[in-house]
Formats: C-alpha cells, structure tokens, sequence
C-alpha cells in the first residue's frame, strides 16, 4: 500500500485531475458534434480480408505493442522536457519528480492505461496505405459507412463501454504543444505546493510519484489524437477503447507475433451494424482478376449480398 497523504495534497491531486480534463474537454469540442467520415477504409492484406469477412470482427490492437515505440513518444517528448526543466527549477526536493518524468519515455506511459486502437483512412486509394497496411499494394481496403460502423462501436460491438473514442488524427505539433503546455502550466503549482513545509520524505515521494502518473496519462491522453506530419498522407480515423491501467483489460485476447503476443480487443461490427460494409477496393499491385474472384468468393462464403467494389 502507498503512503497516506494529507488531505490539501489529495485535493491538489484532485484538482490538477479535474483542470487536465477541462482542458482536454476544451481541446476536443469542436469535434464532439462532428459527424463520422461518408466512408472509412481498412487496409489490408488476403488473410486480413478473410479474417474480418469470416468473423465479422475487427480487432483494436494494444497500441503499445503494434506501433514504433519512438511514434508514440514523439507526442509527449515537449511536454517531459518542459515538466522536466520546471522541476529542476525548484531545488532538490523536485529531483524524485524530474527522474520520474525521465522514466515516462521508458515505461510510465505504459502503466498508465491500456490503450486499444485499429486504424482506418478517410482516402481508400493512398499509395503509402497500400505499401504500409496492405501488403505493398497487393491486398484490400475494405469501405465501411462511417455512420453505422462508429454507432456500432460507441453502443458496444462486444468491447467494454468505457473509454470509447472515434476522432481524426491532427497532423501539427504546434497545435499539440500549445494543449500541452496548458497541462504543463497545472502541474507548476502542484509541484510548488510542498516545498518547503517539511514533509516526511515518504509522504513526499508518494505524492509526486502519483503527480507523475497524473502527468502522464494526461500528456499521454493528449497525444493520442495527434500524429507526425509525415504520416498527413494517411488521413487516418482512429477508434480508441481506453481501459484503466490499474486492472487487466476486459476481454482481452492474444495473437501472435514473431517471438511474442499482442494483445487485442474484438469489434463485432456485423452483429451491430451488418450493412455497414459498402465496397472492397482492390490493391494497385494485386492481380486484378484473381483479387476479384478471391473477394467475390469471401463474400458469397461468409454470407455477404455485396459486391466488390
């Protein structure tokens, strides 16, 4: 167990919780009220194509497992310099806090929260989705409604209900370091607060271990919608599942991957919205002919009345 606070840190703690989603409140405003892409692809390879017929699924992948490590951090490295920098400031007592939001770039991120996450693309013809998710142009993008297939998603689709978001990735680091620097600005007086007043050493030390993990998850939440400008291109819409970090995620499965597991939740897409599929784009450097019959046969197999597109 962790060391008790005293009630003025536990409401600090409270507040700075409070103030961070406020501002990620304000932040994501605009698109609340936005309505879902017409169409939304998923790019894919011959057995990904199969697979999702077959099961009527998509599988939302643990994003700390699928992606490059260095991509995801790319969204809070500002926001630890900044955090970090303001820490040293403060003297000695702010040295346990500085080192800790160091170990976010190793680790923290990560046992702040289990994050779930399957991509598609408002564009289902772009070049480099086809190199990258579909086997070098040889595979598919399936065309799902936007409308139904995310109506489907936020109202269950046998993934947990809890932290369920579907959003347009923002290709600009000026705009994520300006939300990033609000969340900054809160942690200033809280890592000001016990200076000075001559807390024991472990209350000290358990009050800015879980300002860290606060710090974290709300840097981290951040950055989720935001993604280097290199990968503009893709024009991704990514559909999120946050489950707590505290407890093993919900429903929860293993593929496998070379040498190891990924962990992933399932969307059953079909047994919510069973229309939503409306076209299967076939790759620039599949064989036509035989990609259009291996799709014309997937669908009749797996019980689909639509035709590839």
């Amino acid at each position: 167990m962790g060391t008790d606070l005293p009630g003025e840190l536990e409401v600090a703690l409270a507040g700075f919780r409070h103030s961070s989603e406020a501002v990620m409140t304000d932040f994501m405003r605009p698109w609340g009220n936005s309505p879902a892409p017409p169409m939304i692809y998923h790019y894919t390879d011959d057995a990904g194509l199969k697979g999702i017929l077959e099961s009527g699924r998509v599988w939302l992948n643990d994003l700390f497992q699928m992606n490059d490590p260095s991509e995801l951090r790319h969204g809070v490295e500002h926001a630890i310099e900044l955090a970090k920098a303001m820490a040293q400031s403060f003297g000695p007592e702010m040295e346990f806090f500085a080192r800790h939001i160091d170990a976010i770039r190793e680790n923290g991120i990560e046992r702040s929260a289990h994050y779930f996450v399957v991509s598609f693309s408002k564009n289902g013809d772009e070049l480099g989705n086809w190199r990258a998710y579909a086997d070098d142009g040889h595979g598919f993008a399936l065309g799902f409604d936007g409308s139904s297939f995310e109506q489907g998603f936020a109202s269950g689709g046998g993934i947990t209900t809890e932290g369920k978001q579907t959003f347009s990735l923002i290709y600009d680091d000026k705009e994520l370091r300006a939300v990033q620097e609000q969340i900054v600005a809160l942690v200033e007086p809280l890592m000001k607060k016990p200076t000075g007043r001559g807390f024991a050493d472990p209350v000290l030390r358990e009050y800015l271990g879980r300002l860290t993990v606060e710090f974290a998850v709300h840097i981290f939440h951040s950055s989720l919608y935001f993604k280097h400008h290199a990968y503009r291109a893709e024009d991704e819409y990514r559909f999120l599942s946050i489950q707590r970090g505290d407890r093993p995620p919900a429903r929860a499965l293993f593929r496998p991957k070379p040498y190891g597991l990924i962990r992933y939740v399932e969307y059953d897409w079909r047994a919510i919205a069973p229309g939503a599929l409306q076209k299967i784009v076939i790759g620039p450097a599949a064989d036509e002919a035989k990609a259009r019959a291996f799709v014309n046969t997937c669908l009749s197999v797996f019980g689909f009345d639509q035709t590839s597109g």
